[in-house]
């Protein structure tokens, strides 16, 4: 893989120079790639990240329920930077974009403006703001390595728990429900299960998979590890969970991590045994509604 991002950029020193515009490599000095592509022959090079000495880099880094905040620095200045987008890997994706734009010309001023504008990518750890005391975010980990990572995220946004409703689908990678379950037993306070395109496996099998792992890590099935196979129902349960059972999750302070492929595109009339899309390859068990807003999941008001 790195092999073939390397590429790139020797693709950058052979190619059709232009009168004037000197070859730049822009790279990322916090990434393990950056020792194989340092070498690699360009006019000039602008580094960013968070290790010291580089071109472009973030001071002061809160991670709020709102919004994500730090002051950016580059070699002509710093600004203020407030942008929606979550968690230390945008930050990284922010810094990226600023210094190939300072690399460009433009000011750290205009880079902040230009930040500011971008919402963010629907279902990539997407805000859900309805006005609830708590703070929703929707996203597309698919793969245990990017389920630890949103969690990650949540808990450096969270001054309560962290919530996390997932499930994995059927007739796709095995191996992945106990990697799922094991992160989501370490990371999330309380896990709750539900279904996530089961297609033709028995989804109680699918469930039971996941859930045990989590068990192994310590989580208790009532406690803090609930099953709520009907997934037109999950997300109904983070608003008001009934107290007794694992105390109230809602409040100001807690973040719920919704593992799904975001609002844009919901799912069929939130049956458990359904695609997500009329063509996911599989007839549904119920006919399309199109989208289905997280407002009918309970995290209205």
């Amino acid at each position: 893989y790195r092999q073939a991002k390397a590429q790139l950029f020797w693709n950058l020193s052979r190619s059709f120079r232009k009168p004037g515009v000197p070859k730049t490599a822009v790279l990322n000095q916090d990434d393990s790639s950056y020792d194989l592509l340092r070498p690699i022959p360009a006019d000039r090079r602008v580094t960013y990240g968070l290790s010291p000495g580089v071109d472009v880099t973030a001071t002061g880094i809160a991670y709020g329920p709102d919004a994500t905040r730090f002051t950016l620095h580059t070699p002509d200045g710093r600004a203020e930077v407030t942008t929606a987008l979550v968690g230390a890997y945008n930050v990284s994706n922010i810094l990226a974009a600023a210094a190939a734009a300072w690399a460009l010309g433009v000011s750290p001023e205009v880079i902040a403006a230009g930040v500011a504008r971008v919402r963010g990518v629907p279902g990539r750890m997407e805000r859900v703001d309805e006005g609830q005391d708590f703070l929703a975010l929707v996203d597309f980990a698919h793969t245990p390595n990017a389920l630890a990572q949103a969690l990650r995220t949540a808990r450096q946004m969270a001054s309560g728990r962290v919530i996390v409703v997932f499930g994995c689908a059927g007739l796709r990678d095995r191996e992945k429900r106990t990697l799922m379950g094991r992160i989501a037993g370490e990371l999330a306070d309380v896990v709750i299960l539900t279904a996530e395109d089961p297609r033709t496996e028995d989804l109680g099998a699918i469930l039971e998979t996941i859930a045990s792992a989590a068990r192994r890590l310590g989580k208790w099935e009532g406690v803090d590890l609930f099953r709520l196979p009907d997934r037109g129902r999950p997300s109904c349960g983070l608003a008001r969970w009934p107290a007794r059972r694992c105390g109230p999750p809602a409040g100001r302070g807690t973040v719920h991590v919704l593992r799904d492929r975001g609002i844009s595109l919901g799912r069929p009339g939130g049956h458990a045994a359904g695609p997500s899309r009329p063509d996911a390859g599989y007839p549904p068990n119920v006919p399309w509604q199109g989208p289905v807003p997280l407002t009918r999941g309970g995290y209205a008001q």
